[in-house]
């Protein structure tokens, strides 16, 4: 465990290391691009000696030295110089140059820019400033991607989220075989109060639309149809229909006439809104 420690401690010290590069000579710049295997934090100082254009990249590790000759008008010679902490970019060229650097959005990239233009000793800081500027841009615009990426996650959640919930109140409606729509056209068929009460003794669901009841009312009991269809089936007498037993009895006994019945006065309906429809 000290040993890990150890390692997590000193991982901070070893900053970034330079992986790649890459140049792009055009006729009106010249680009280099820099690739590093973690986001770039650190700081991009400059400075021009005796003409010769210096990037240094504090924190970035490299353990090569590079020298490239170019074949541009406006850039004719760089050379990466690699240390432990710090890796200089050097950039000769025989007429006045302009630097512009900007950093990637993931900060995993660095793009410097070389541009004919005049370069003394007094405009490094404002080419330092313009390198600064142009991180800035980046993170700004890194910020903002994060934030769209961040709101677009939580959108995606909350409809994965709404879709369950509408899946789940779906099958619990299916499952319940239409309980809520079968209440209400029961109070509709019958008016229940306190003098008389209605009592349901048993019930059974058809399908998923109807459901066969048997209730009391003044010891004589009523079989019902309700749901899509609000029916009076039978009546009896106290003492037919006791037991569940008894109900489920005559529940099977009667299940296919009930079907029938229910399909009789489902062609009805189609034929009377067959009809309805050519009116």
């Amino acid at each position: 465990m000290r040993y890990l420690l150890i390692i997590f401690l000193s991982l901070p010290l070893f900053g970034v290391n330079l992986l790649t590069y890459n140049i792009y000579e055009r006729d009106q710049r010249v680009d280099l691009m820099l690739s590093f295997d973690a986001p770039y934090e650190g700081k991009i100082v400059q400075k021009l000696e005796n003409g010769i254009n210096i990037l240094t990249l504090n924190g970035v590790s490299f353990s090569q030295n590079i020298d490239r000759t170019l074949d541009s008008m406006i850039l004719q010679t760089m050379s990466i110089e690699g240390s432990q902490n710090s890796t200089n970019l050097v950039l000769w060229a025989d007429k006045p140059i302009s630097i512009e650097a900007a950093m990637t959005k993931d900060r995993y990239g660095l793009r410097v820019r070389v541009l004919s233009g005049n370069t003394t000793t007094n405009t490094a800081t404002a080419t330092q400033n313009n390198i600064n500027n142009a991180i800035q841009f980046a993170n700004e615009d890194s910020m903002l991607d994060t934030k769209y990426i961040i709101v677009m996650v939580f959108l995606v959640i909350l409809i994965i989220i709404l879709f369950f919930i509408k899946r789940y109140i779906t099958s619990n409606k299916n499952i319940s075989y239409g309980v809520r729509d079968i209440k209400n056209p029961l109070q509709k068929f019958i008016k229940n109060d306190n003098k008389n009460s209605i009592d349901i003794i048993f019930q059974r669901p058809l399908d998923k639309q109807n459901q066969i009841m048997l209730l009391k009312h003044e010891n004589r009991k009523y079989l019902i149809l309700v749901g899509s269809s609000n029916v009076v089936l039978d009546k009896f007498g106290a003492d037919n229909i006791q037991t569940s037993d008894d109900f489920e009895v005559f529940f099977e006994e009667n299940r296919q006439r009930l079907g029938k019945f229910l399909e009789e006065r489902q062609n009805s309906l189609s034929d009377y809104k067959q009809k309805a429809s050519l009116n």
